[in-house]
């Protein structure tokens, strides 16, 4: 599942990366070969091809920009629902306090972002022959609002939204069994942030927020043979604290 997320996502990010940053490379390779002219389209309108600053810009193009890069969300989860084939089994607890490892990437127009995310996460308890395993990941779309404070730095206010899956699993000998169940579930991550960079390729954001999970689990499917339930609820989500790295072209960037 979570492959899938990371196959899926990284062809996304090679994509808008090579789309969007295109123009201030263009500029870049251009700029030692033409002196500033006049271009034509050959049907009577003429626009002026700017090289001064090494950027390639057409009209109101050079507000316009694509950007790909890793993110990680620290994200507090209440895993209690799960609690019966944790800790009613003799071992700990899941975590709570984990971190979401994923990537976005995407496009920007003047002070609008947006594109695709994904995210993954697993961890796994064991103690005696027994054991008990989480998987999760998520994907989705976002948007933001980056208005600028000063060069170099702006805000970001906006929101991630997708469907996920997430997969549960037990087995050992107080069991007889491996039981697993899998359901998909729908997440909406509204955010508030900033962003600062020291180049208009390469810039920082980082961004806090509440991550919710809307679920159902099935617990008939997570039964032992005795007919012991082992999860107890679903769980809802947590506050999330988010970092990112981009890569790309900013046009707010200086």
């Amino acid at each position: 599942m979570e492959r899938k997320i990371v196959l899926g996502l990284g062809s996304l990010l090679l994509v808008a990366t090579v789309l969007f940053s295109a123009p201030a490379s263009a500029g870049v390779a251009l700029d030692s070969k033409l002196d500033p002219a006049i271009v034509g389209d050959g049907g009577g309108h003429f626009s002026r091809l700017d090289m001064g600053d090494g950027d390639l810009n057409f009209g109101g193009f050079g507000g316009s920009g694509g950007f790909g890069g890793p993110t990680f969300t620290a994200i507090t989860i209440d895993w209690e629902a799960f609690d019966p084939m944790t800790r009613g089994r003799g071992m700990g607890g899941f975590d709570q306090n984990i971190v979401l490892f994923g990537g976005m990437g995407g496009a920007i127009i003047d002070e609008l972002r947006f594109g695709g995310f994904g995210w993954g996460h697993s961890q796994e308890k064991s103690a005696e022959g027994r054991f008990s395993k989480l998987e999760m990941g998520a994907g989705g779309f976002f948007a933001e609002w980056n208005p600028d404070l000063s060069p170099n730095v702006g805000l970001a206010l906006g929101s991630q939204f997708g469907w996920g899956a997430l997969e549960v699993q037990a087995g050992g000998a107080d069991i007889g069994r491996t039981v697993s169940e899998s359901t998909p579930f729908f997440m909406a991550y509204p955010y508030l942030g900033f962003w600062t960079g020291p180049a208009d390729w390469v810039w920082f954001k980082f961004d806090v927020g509440y991550m919710f999970m809307a679920m159902d689990i099935d617990e008939n499917a997570m039964r032992t043979p005795a007919g012991y339930h082992l999860t107890n609820g679903d769980p809802d989500g947590g506050v999330a604290v988010n970092m990112q790295v981009h890569f790309g072209h900013n046009p707010n960037g200086r």
